[in-house]
């Protein structure tokens, strides 16, 4: 066994990665303010979606298959539109998780 810290104190830190671009699914606008939503997949890592505002990425979430992720990343939508976040087909989650409507 080696005398040798596990943590080198004044270390640089590695750059960070650049996410690759993913599949654009859906954009919303409130205003001057624009929210997309990217799905990846990663294949055996795991699958996810990401949120950028105005173009920068804002958050990510990550699930173990493609299809969670897309059925978190709708449910992010119509908690938007919900909120009063306007989209191209804004309307469709009422339908999509059966909501009676007057």
């Amino acid at each position: 066994m080696t005398d040798e810290p596990f943590s080198v104190p004044n270390r640089p830190m590695a750059p960070l990665r650049e996410p690759r671009p993913g599949k654009p699914w859906w954009t919303l606008t409130k205003g001057p303010s624009r929210l997309s939503c990217e799905l990846f997949d990663n294949g055996v890592n795991g699958a996810g979606y990401r949120l950028l505002v105005n173009g920068a990425v804002f958050v990510s979430r990550r699930f173990g298959r493609l299809d969670l992720a897309v059925v978190g990343a709708d449910d992010i939508r119509c908690q938007l539109e919900h909120d009063g976040w306007i989209g191209m087909y804004s309307g469709l989650c009422h339908t999509h998780h059966g909501d009676q409507h007057a």
